[in-house]
């Protein structure tokens, strides 16, 4: 190993740091101040924040899950989830029939004038 260079130990986030972070970058600290705080690289918190942007969930602001306590609300949270997710689902796929239903109309009407013209 090169001198000056130290061997990245790669350790997890663990949920309170993530806490921490997210209310230090509201409060409006900049990298290297959330940094020294949680003893992190500023790399690493740069690239966290930039993950946790980028996985941001809508589903966590939801008032409803945060009045329900415990277990419940997870379950419920990822019930409505899973929903969702069929709902989005179910519209392409109401989609993709229409599409098809309009594309296999278009064909018939077309042999139908075919065959009429012969």
């Amino acid at each position: 190993m090169k001198k000056g260079h130290q061997k990245k130990s790669m350790v997890r986030w663990t949920t309170s740091e993530i806490k921490k972070l997210q209310k230090y970058r509201a409060a409006g600290l900049n990298y290297d101040e959330i940094a020294k705080k949680l003893k992190r690289s500023e790399r690493s918190v740069q690239l966290k924040t930039a993950g946790l942007r980028k996985i941001s969930n809508p589903l966590r602001d939801i008032p409803f899950f945060e009045t329900m306590q415990g277990n419940s609300a997870k379950f419920n949270q990822k019930t409505f989830a899973a929903a969702m997710r069929r709902l989005f689902l179910y519209k392409w796929a109401y989609r993709l029939a229409w599409f098809v239903g309009i594309a296999l109309a278009v064909i018939v009407s077309d042999v139908v004038l075919e065959m009429m013209r012969q």
